[in-house]
């Protein structure tokens, strides 16, 4: 219904697709069996596919909000996971695996449907991929397409981002200001669109922006809110590559407002209202909210949203593990990859 809240919409496709459950596995290794010591019924945890995994291509992370690592989907059904490249679930049972002295558990997601969840891009870098992306590349292969590998990027990007930071201290007013300004410098809704669509090139954002309207069928991948709404945008979906150290394009996703304020997250001001309608439409889509009921749906549209909502202890959680990984992919200076998503429509 094109006047329902896209949060009651989420809420009725989630009783339209299957749930998957699964028995974590690799529990015993690297410290895992402390993380799942903490975990109770019912608590949310995130899954991330690993594309980048050298022991399986199809590898599905499982860890807490916070990012502590719990194991890995079994192999069996990885293939279960593979739509998205993060997921949220919840653990529907923990305690000692049987006829062994160690902890384990189960866990149950909706696969099928994207979730909400806050990115922790580097806006502020893109400029330096389009930078990278415009100039002379190596001979196309034979099928003719262009690609920019990492390897040939990254000292691109180290060398445009060390002639930046220069500029920055030249025209600076010092550290402590500089810091002080970031966060009214950080690039609208409308900005990052156009910054990306500048670094990907008009035709490959024509060809991403048509595969996107396509998968969604003209509605928001994640609410099911039609485009007669006029309420949808193109929000871009990132794979961050660990082993790279790369932040690569995977594709477009047709979304409405509230799933871009969710994405927008880490860049808007602290106790603001559009923060709050990020975290309570984060609560209301992963069902992040001990009950999740009618009360917190109806009041989930814009005109009412729960100031609560900044103060759910599971939002918090994954606030700041994408903060964490957004400031550690600024110190690491990864790579941004842009041209790998046109390569693989």
């Amino acid at each position: 219904q094109a006047g329902a809240s896209p949060l009651y919409l989420r809420h009725a496709m989630q009783a339209l697709v299957e749930e998957r459950r699964v028995r974590i596995a690799g529990v015993t290794f690297d410290g895992r069996q402390d993380a799942l010591g903490t975990l109770v019924d019912g608590q949310p945890i995130m899954l991330r596919r690993e594309p980048w995994n050298l022991y399986d291509s199809l590898a599905v992370s499982v860890s807490t909000l916070s990012g502590d690592s719990l194991g890995y989907v079994p192999r069996t059904d990885n293939a279960y996971f593979q739509a998205h490249e993060l997921q949220f679930g919840w653990v529907v049972s923990v305690g000692e695996v049987a006829d062994a002295d160690v902890l384990g558990a189960i866990v149950e997601s909706l696969p099928d449907l994207m979730p909400a969840a806050v990115s922790p891009f580097p806006w502020e870098r893109l400029p330096l991929a389009a930078a990278a992306a415009r100039e002379p590349s190596p001979p196309a292969p034979i099928s003719g397409r262009r690609h920019v590998s990492l390897q040939q990027q990254r000292p691109r990007l180290m060398l445009l981002q060390q002639q930046q930071h220069r500029q920055q201290q030249r025209t600076g007013q010092g550290g402590q200001q500089q810091e002080q300004a970031q966060p009214s410098q950080q690039p609208s809704a409308q900005q990052q669109e156009q910054q990306l669509r500048n670094a990907v090139g008009s035709a490959r954002w024509e060809v991403l922006a048509a595969s996107a309207w396509a998968r969604a069928r003209g509605a928001c991948e994640v609410t099911g809110l039609p485009h007669t709404s006029g309420r949808l945008h193109l929000l871009p979906v990132w794979t961050y590559n660990e082993d790279a150290r790369a932040a690569q394009l995977r594709r477009l996703a047709l979304v409405c407002e509230e799933v871009v304020l969710v994405s927008r997250a880490l860049s808007l001001p602290p106790g603001s209202r559009d923060l709050s309608i990020a975290a309570h439409a984060a609560c209301c889509i992963n069902g992040w909210y001990s009950d999740v009921g009618s009360p917190h749906i109806e009041a989930a549209d814009r005109e009412g949203p729960a100031a609560a909502a900044l103060r759910n202890p599971h939002w918090v959680q994954h606030l700041e593990c994408m903060r964490a990984l957004h400031e550690r992919i600024l110190a690491e200076s990864w790579a941004i990859d842009v041209q790998g998503a046109a390569l693989q429509l």
